[in-house]
């Protein structure tokens, strides 16, 4: 449901040649591709919840599934996963753990070492691109701007309103793209609110604290408007 994160698996998965590749952007959408398509391999974006993971990974067996998650691992409260959930990365993925998904994908689909030796020497993550790619950075600013000008209306009436918990899944959306814009401060006012909104913090704090937080995006969007950059 992100279209960071669609870029990120796109790019994790091109190397492999003869992949072929379908999106589903909830559980309904993956049920009908489910349904009318056979696939030896499922990544999962963690976040359309604990629960919802493990029913694909269920629905799925025995084939495997690896998670992406933008949750860090101590953030992780689960007891026990199904023997098919193979792997949980969280985001921003690190090259050994590129290596692990590769290794596993290409276990699944029955390559040689030599092939994964050959898909690796292609493999460059989101970030890196971003920062060397004049293209890549091109479509990942298009996509900052389109979603902060649909994103900031949608927070000034939540803040307005003190609907503050719907601000919360708001903040995690946008973490991706700040994290890959290399954004920190801007991440890590995400990070505290899309905490803070879920949790019994006082409604006066909150405000401010996403007040503080929309002007700073305001003031980026307008910079990266004015100078095609960050």
């Amino acid at each position: 449901d992100d279209p960071i994160d669609r870029m990120a698996i796109e790019r994790l998965v091109a190397p492999i040649e003869q992949l072929h590749l379908d999106f589903a952007r909830d559980l309904p959408s993956f049920l009908e591709l489910h349904g009318r398509q056979q696939y030896d391999f499922f990544i999962s974006d963690f976040f359309v919840g604990i629960d919802t993971g493990l029913q694909v990974a269920a629905l799925v067996h025995p084939h495997s599934v690896i998670f992406l998650t933008g949750l860090q691992r101590e953030e992780l409260l689960i007891d026990q996963l199904p023997e098919n959930v193979i792997g949980i990365f969280s985001k921003p993925l690190e090259f050994d753990e590129l290596l692990l998904i590769l290794d596993g994908i290409s276990t699944q689909l029955d390559r040689h070492d030599g092939d994964l030796t050959q898909d690796l020497k292609a493999v460059q993550t989101l970030e890196y691109l971003v920062q060397h790619s004049p293209k890549v950075k091109a479509e990942v600013l298009t996509i900052f701007k389109q979603t902060l000008e649909s994103s900031l209306p949608e927070l000034r009436r939540l803040l307005q309103e003190q609907e503050f918990q719907q601000i919360s899944p708001i903040a995690h959306r946008l973490k991706s793209l700040f994290r890959t814009l290399g954004l920190q401060r801007l991440l890590q006012q995400a990070v505290q609110l899309e905490i803070q909104c879920k949790s019994l913090v006082p409604a006066s704090q909150l405000g401010a604290s996403v007040q503080e937080w929309i002007v700073n995006m305001e003031e980026v969007l307008l910079k990266s408007k004015r100078t095609g950059a960050t």
